[in-house]
């Protein structure tokens, strides 16, 4: 992302790591001079306090920068062995970062584990998924809100709360906002008929107000999954209709780009 003629960005991996030794890094460059700085090492922290793994993306508001790490923030996690992940915030100038939830807070993480996407924005509030948590036996994933003032986290939809997970499950891409409403995919759940164990995927909307959730799409409703199945990316938005793309499916098997109507 772009922030008064620099780049920022993260890293996966590297950076100076004292448990792990590459739990990645929030860098920036100014393409003029072609100058990059690590503004941020993760895992400086005991246990990693701080997060690790930085899988997606930044936002900014306000001159802060804003992003998630897929891993730790606490020691026990009962997912993986480096810890269930964090949103955080990071003052450019200061190079300070704040840890603004960190998750698996709750019994069963109820409050949702591991996210892999970038948050946005809406009316103040940070928004985003995680791939894994949320209540009742599936645990697959979450859509929650954090305010970065209080530092108070809510879950605003749990996926899997329809039969054969028809909602959707397992959210891991970027979600948007368009008009007030918010639109993502999932990569499992929805129709049940189809190559793929746990559901072929979905395209879903959900009312940040009153934490309503709608599938749009169900994939592979074709014959031979015609329509593709698995996305795994965001969506782009345009006056009528959403646009995206999907792993498998299609013509040759190898995937397809699709529009559904908002």
């Amino acid at each position: 992302m772009e922030l008064k003629g620099k780049l920022y960005g993260t890293t996966l991996e590297g950076g100076s790591c004292g448990d792990y030794g590459w739990c990645g890094t929030v860098f920036v460059l100014d393409p003029r001079e072609r100058a990059e700085k690590v503004l941020l090492s993760f895992c400086t922290q005991h246990g990693c306090a701080d997060g690790a793994f930085p899988f997606a993306g930044l936002t900014t508001a306000n001159g802060t920068l804003f992003g998630t790490t897929v891993g730790s923030g606490l020691a026990a996690c009962r997912y993986v062995s480096s810890g269930c992940g964090t949103v955080f915030s990071l003052d450019p100038d200061t190079e300070v970062e704040t840890v603004l939830y960190a998750f698996c807070r709750v019994h069963h993480c109820a409050d949702g584990a591991n996210p892999t996407d970038s948050v946005i924005s809406v009316l103040g509030a940070l928004y985003a998924t995680t791939y894994e948590g949320g209540d009742g036996d599936c645990t697959c994933g979450t859509i929650f809100s954090v305010n970065p003032d209080t530092h108070t986290e809510t879950v605003v939809y749990a996926f899997c709360q329809k039969t054969d997970c028809a909602d959707g499950a397992l959210p891991s891409a970027n979600l948007i906002k368009d008009k007030g409403v918010l639109y993502g995919t999932t990569p499992f759940g929805g129709r049940t008929g189809c190559p793929q164990t746990g559901g072929c995927g979905t395209v879903f909307s959900l009312d940040p107000a009153t934490g309503a959730e709608t599938v749009l799409y169900e994939f592979c409703s074709r014959k031979n999954c015609a329509d593709g199945w698995g996305p795994q990316s965001g969506l782009v938005a345009t006056k009528k209709y959403l646009y995206g793309t999907t792993l498998n499916g299609g013509a040759y098997g190898y995937g397809v780009v699709f529009a559904v109507r908002q």
